[in-house]
């Protein structure tokens, strides 16, 4: 698993994101909650269904694209404490991408 983790870590930093969003609570009307959310895109929807099951989180998502001559892509995303569970689990293997996800982690 150390391994898969060091290419799951790898390839998030190149194709991944990471953040803290605003979203709207159920039965709200403003944008007052904050979601931690990571996520990977791809046009390569094995790759991420192979991150999916490795760390039997998150959920992939098709998104089709507006210019026809484009490939669809996928979002892989896991939310809050999946996120978290992520951010942890490949942290060690970070190269470039460390002190964002450290606050990440922290906050």
């Amino acid at each position: 698993m150390k391994n898969d983790l060091a290419y799951i870590a790898g390839f998030w930093e190149g194709e991944g994101h990471a953040g803290i969003y605003n979203y709207k609570a159920e039965g709200t009307h403003r944008n007052d909650r904050k979601r931690l959310q990571v996520g990977i895109t791809n046009t390569n929807r094995e790759v991420l269904e192979w991150i999916k099951k490795k760390l039997g989180i998150g959920h992939i998502r098709e998104r089709k694209q507006t210019n026809p001559n484009w490939k669809i892509r996928y979002d892989w995303e896991a939310r809050d404490g999946n996120a978290k569970k992520f951010l942890k689990a490949i942290y060690p293997y970070l190269k470039f991408k460390k002190e964002k996800v450290k606050l990440l982690i922290m906050g």
